[in-house]
């Protein structure tokens, strides 16, 4: 899969999950689009693939190795490395936990969780995607 069949499957996703939320129009459209990006971002990696890649991001951060090399090599940053493992799909899902609390100052986490049970699950699901 690339990178667009990838975001078009988190974006199915939060489509079906939105079925299963009562919250309105703007709780749902973040929904989809969070969904899309989740999908998307472990695929972020293929920026090195980039004909400018060497030029700009290899400058900065003085890589010996072409970006072409490093997304083929088996590296814990290469493609299909830390990107594309359950830790970061964790880790994903509960930034986007934390930003639910942070907006909701008040309340515990247990209610947050339970009242963005369905959104947090279908983020999971998309970033396995």
């Amino acid at each position: 899969m690339d990178i667009f069949s990838h975001t078009f499957s988190g974006l199915a996703i939060g489509a079906t999950a939105i079925h299963f939320t009562n919250k309105g129009f703007r709780y749902n459209s973040i929904l989809v689009l969070t969904c899309g990006i989740a999908a998307f971002f472990p695929d972020l990696d293929v920026i090195s693939q980039w004909s400018g890649f060497d030029d700009s991001f290899g400058k900065w951060f003085d890589l010996k190795d072409s970006g072409k090399i490093i997304y083929h090599q088996k590296r814990w940053y290469s493609h299909h490395a830390l990107f594309h493992s359950l830790l970061m799909a964790c880790s994903f899902t509960g930034l986007v936990f934390i930003f639910f609390k942070l907006f909701s100052r008040k309340e515990k986490f247990l209610k947050v969780f339970m009242s963005n049970k369905v959104f947090l699950i279908a983020v999971f699901g998309a970033y396995l995607t």
